[in-house]
């Protein structure tokens, strides 16, 4: 709702009450239609491994929506353009239950119509919070900015980890696909109630305005500079480092160790509070050594990610087990800590005005293209790993058992997968330190509200 004044103290605090309801309720919403839930659902219609890893790239495909965010919020403002797209990301997300009635007839159309669904599923939330931040500060003063985001965070989380509570329930009762489906289609009418509150949230007209100028020129500035422009290189080898690592890890339990929907879940529970935690941890760290710092601690764990499944059993129960929690632990503090240092070092590289054009091209370049590199990348190695996989396992089949041909699949993709991320660290070590001269010009206060401003949005 755009007001034609500057809001009023009681104006921020109802806005910042929705924006709590709606992370609330959001994340009440995303874990019943997350990215697990999806490779769920996908092994279940039964989509081959090549296009199962193709579902981690829509996350970063999506990023080609960004602009048209960027174009709706010029017509209606950023509330009610976040509000619209997450009507629509979860009326995507109802594509992804229809996928199992038509796999019921016509497989290969399933297959394509649930990964169409993905990409729209993320390509709408990446259009709808393109201007979460400037909305964010809209509602809150540099006092209560941190407070706000944190409380609407922990909100986020906390119906979240209920979620899964209930999910796995309801997946102990039954392994029915389903069951899956109704979680799905309950997780997307929640999506809908919760966009009801972010169109309540009162701005002024001036992020509309900002919108409307040309993201050109900006851009131009942007690119000049040489910091961003190495940490478009690094955001590009670290999203493709998630997209090679996250897919594949649920596979590798999943049809791998044969753990049931119900255990996958509550892995997904361990990498969810990991997220959580790592992204308060983030910020501090950023705080205190900046963050180079921290996106060079994401890249190594997830270097640590694929050694841990290389060196993971071919049978047992319960180190599988441990090791798949530490696995997905690991998982979400790479990927809170990669995303929360990227923003930050983003934002202290980048004058404010430059920041919007700047935000939505690195977003496209370091997401979209990305995605679209892993997808190739990450088909082509499971691809690789599957050819090769019955020569390696002929002179090994006295010590590895029939079944587990499967997982020695998964280990050599993760195999093959070490030489990208050990460039993507390579890459990270050559960013520049900026945190030193960032203080100097901006002092601590200035430090702290970069940091606040770099938090993760919603998801």
């Amino acid at each position: 709702m755009i007001v034609d004044h500057p809001l009023t103290l009681e104006e921020r605090k109802i806005s910042q009450k929705n924006y709590l309801r709606f992370g609330f309720i959001n994340g009440f919403s995303y874990m019943c239609l997350g990215e697990t839930i999806i490779i769920l659902i996908a092994v279940q219609i039964g989509m081959p491994d090549v296009l199962i890893t193709f579902v981690g790239a829509m996350l970063y495909i999506g990023f080609l929506l960004l602009p048209l965010g960027v174009r709706q919020t010029a017509k209606t403002g950023a509330a009610q353009s976040q509000a619209s797209f997450w009507v629509c990301r979860n009326i995507a997300a109802l594509l992804v239950a229809v996928s199992v009635v038509v796999a019921q007839y016509i497989p290969v159309a399933a297959w394509g119509l649930l990964l169409f669904a993905a990409l729209m599923f993320y390509g709408f939330r990446a259009a709808g919070v393109v201007l979460s931040q400037p909305l964010i500060g809209e509602i809150t003063n540099d006092e209560d900015r941190s407070q706000v985001v944190g409380n609407a965070t922990g909100a986020f989380y906390f119906s979240g980890v209920i979620a899964l509570i209930i999910v796995s329930f309801l997946l102990k009762m039954s392994s029915s696909i389903w069951i899956l489906c109704g979680i799905v289609v309950f997780g997307a009418s929640m999506g809908v109630t919760a966009s009801r509150f972010i169109r309540a949230i009162r701005e002024t007209d001036i992020i509309r305005q900002t919108a409307q100028k040309p993201l050109m020129p900006e851009w131009r500035k942007v690119k000049a500079n040489p910091m961003i422009r190495q940490l478009l290189i690094v955001g590009f080898c670290k999203n493709l480092a998630v997209i090679l690592m996250v897919p594949a890890s649920v596979l590798f339990l999943k049809k791998g160790y044969g753990f049931s929907d119900t255990v996958a879940v509550l892995f997904s529970a361990a990498q969810f509070c990991a997220s959580f935690s790592a992204s308060w941890l983030s910020g501090k760290i950023v705080a205190m050594r900046g963050p180079r710092a921290v996106l060079i601690i994401s890249v190594f764990l997830g270097i640590v990610v694929s050694l841990l499944w290389l060196i993971a059993p071919f049978a047992g129960t319960v180190i599988p087990c441990i090791l798949s929690v530490l696995v997905f632990f690991l998982c979400g503090t790479t990927v809170a800590f990669g995303d929360n240092a990227n923003t930050c070092y983003f934002l202290m590289a980048v004058p404010k005005e430059q920041q919007i054009a700047g935000s939505v091209a690195t977003n496209v370049i370091q997401g979209a293209g990305a995605g679209i590199a892993g997808m190739v990348i990450a088909g082509g190695i499971m691809w690789l790993a599957r050819f090769v996989t019955p020569a390696i396992y002929a002179p090994l089949q006295n010590l590895i058992a029939p079944e587990g041909q499967q997982i020695l699949t998964y280990k050599l993709f993760f195999l093959l997968s070490l030489p990208i991320q050990l460039f993507a660290l390579y890459q990270t070590f050559r960013l520049k330190t900026i945190i030193k001269t960032y203080r100097e010009e901006h002092g601590d206060e200035g430090v702290r509200q970069t940091v606040a401003s770099g938090q993760k949005g919603a998801h």
